[in-house]
């Protein structure tokens, strides 16, 4: 009888230890997969300069057929460090008060520039009204199509009806 509390502690210590083996076995290799990649990312990211952050900005095509409608426009760059950045791209007519904005973001760790074109037209107020935008697919398309700059006022379409 004396043995058998003994016996039960070691047992004990004997399934603890072949459970934590198990779990060393099955998630160190993923702890240690996720890790080194985390790492390389953040090795590679980090050399990325301002130059090069700015070639990846002047090289999408938002950009590209933003300078191709508007040679005169102004741009603010921003960086973010480790890699990431903002551009932001405008124009502004001072006699109206509209604009059209191309704001760019690059993010390391997606490896992508994300892209929003807005447009901000005054309206009878003396207000922006913010409603025209497009966003990554479409922004190339949106500057090249939609003239933010000589554009009024936003009048939506109502359907008449005739008697």
């Amino acid at each position: 009888m004396e043995r058998l509390p003994r016996f039960t502690i070691y047992l004990g210590i004997a399934i603890g230890v072949i459970i934590f083996g198990m779990f060393l076995y099955s998630v160190l290799p993923h702890m240690i997969q996720n890790s080194s990649n985390d790492w390389e990312r953040a090795i590679g990211n980090i050399s990325d300069s301002e130059e090069k952050l700015m070639a990846k900005f002047t090289a999408h095509p938002a950009y590209i057929a933003f300078y191709e409608t508007y040679p005169d426009a102004k741009e603010e760059f921003e960086n973010r460090h480790r890699g990431n950045g903002n551009l932001n791209v405008g124009v502004m007519d001072f006699e109206t008060g509209n604009q059209i904005l191309l704001d760019m973001y690059y993010d390391t760790w997606d490896d992508r520039i994300n892209v929003n074109v807005r447009c901000n037209i005054v309206n009878e107020e003396g207000r922006h009204d913010d409603g025209l935008r497009a966003e990554g697919l479409f922004a190339e398309d949106f500057i090249k199509n939609v003239d933010c700059i000589n554009k009024i006022e936003i009048t939506p379409q109502v359907e008449s009806t005739s008697e």
